[in-house]
């Protein structure tokens, strides 16, 4: 604690005062001068009687016949108004009030503070709020959903649904994407059968356009909201969308249970998913061919046997094996975007007041023992056996698009620089 003459009005450094008495919070004390000085408006000091060399008084203050300091000027994404009343400006966060490093939010309007003084066509900005996250949002750059809300878009949270809706909705969406996947599938395989069919080559090419879209949104661009909008159509259209899913909110309860983070839980589930649909696939297509062969004479089986095939036809293994092979192909191409954002957002950091967090989830730190495991053993294996290897196998085997592959390579690579962490 730092101390002054109990007279403010002096000729020198303590002469003609009875007691010395505490500086007050937001005044700044000139080394041996035995002064205070009130921080001006558009300056700061978070310490009473902070040493601190004054350059010169404040103009505007003085002009008001207050004899106030400029302190220390007041940081980019803080208001200040004068002593020690530094805020962040709505938009920004920082971990602490005594902390004088603001960041920028994802989400703006998740952090609220001090009102926006300059243009601004965001009028949102422009209302004063205390320092705080909105409601909904928690945690470190208000980046967090509190409980009982879930995932919207990638910055933005909801309310989740009751308990027993939001179990029915995750129903619903996993019959959904089985539908589609399911749909895909039979559409393929009978195109497939037709060699001068040309619905093949349509579908990989309008789920190519969609997927690559769809991946340049984790572009760390400022889109507009009808791009964004679009971006998610298309991703919901042409892959497996979180928001299909509703797995935020699915998995709400384990969100705060200080057990294994939701994200990479979520990475794991989808890197299995490939893995088990093959095995479903086969299983399904070997039954398949059980039931249809010629030799198996119950009834039932006889009767299906001569709605699924023609007159004259047999379900040979070859068959079998050009189902399965269609298959995954079907599920790799709807997949794909899935699985190449999961690996992509564990390896995606930001820094945030010196320290390095996964971009999906701020609350998570970068290059910690969770973390590199994570990485080493979901990300690097996920990135180079679905991005890269089954690609390559698609591009020169299965007569996939190769510009399909480039993209994505190039999108992968571009994501990576764009991570504040490379």
């Amino acid at each position: 604690m730092k101390y002054r003459s109990s007279l403010r009005d002096y000729g020198g450094a303590g002469e003609g005062s009875h007691e010395c008495i505490a500086c007050l919070l937001g005044e700044v004390q000139t080394p041996n001068s035995g002064q205070c000085f009130y921080c001006a408006i558009g300056t700061y000091s978070l310490y009473a009687g902070e040493q601190y060399i004054i350059q010169e008084m404040n103009e505007n203050a003085k002009a008001k016949g207050l004899n106030h300091a400029n302190c220390h000027l007041c940081p980019n994404g803080g208001r200040c108004r004068g002593g020690n009343a530094l805020k962040a400006l709505n938009g920004f966060w920082r971990s602490s009030n005594m902390s004088t490093n603001f960041t920028e939010c994802f989400f703006k309007a998740s952090c609220e503070g001090a009102s926006w003084e300059d243009s601004t066509k965001d009028l949102s900005l422009k209302i004063e709020h205390n320092e705080s996250c909105k409601y909904g949002y928690q945690g470190r750059l208000c980046h967090s959903c509190i409980e009982g809300w879930g995932r919207m878009t990638f910055d933005t949270c909801q309310v989740c649904p009751p308990k027993q809706a939001n179990m029915a909705l995750t129903v619903v969406g996993i019959l959904v994407v089985l539908c589609m996947m399911v749909g895909f599938i039979i559409y393929s395989i009978k195109s497939s059968a037709d060699e001068s069919s040309t619905s093949s080559m349509m579908f990989k090419t309008l789920a190519a356009y969609g997927q690559v879209v769809g991946i340049a949104s984790l572009f760390p661009y400022k889109w507009p909201k009808e791009i964004i909008k679009l971006f998610e159509l298309l991703d919901m259209m042409t892959s497996v969308s979180d928001r299909i899913l509703n797995t935020d909110c699915a998995l709400a309860s384990k969100k705060d249970s200080g057990e294994f983070p939701l994200v990479y839980e979520k990475a794991i589930l989808y890197m299995m998913a490939p893995v088990i649909f093959a095995l479903c696939a086969c299983v399904v297509f070997i039954i398949t061919q059980y039931v249809l062969d010629v030799r198996c004479t119950h009834k039932k089986f006889v009767r299906l046997r001569t709605y699924v095939l023609k007159q004259g036809e047999e379900w040979l293994f070859s068959d079998t094996k050009r189902c399965t092979i269609v298959s995954v192909i079907v599920a790799m191409v709807i997949l794909h975007p899935t699985l190449t954002r999961q690996s992509i957002f564990l390896l995606m950091c930001v820094e945030v007041e010196g320290a390095f967090y996964l971009r999906k989830d701020v609350q998570l730190q970068c290059s910690t023992t969770q973390h590199n495991l994570v990485v080493g053993l979901v990300a690097v294996p996920g990135i180079l056996l679905y991005v890269i290897i089954c690609k390559w196998v698609g591009v020169h085997f299965v007569e996939m698009d190769d510009v399909q592959f480039f993209l994505v390579v190039l999108v992968l690579v571009l994501v990576l620089l764009f991570s504040d962490v490379f």
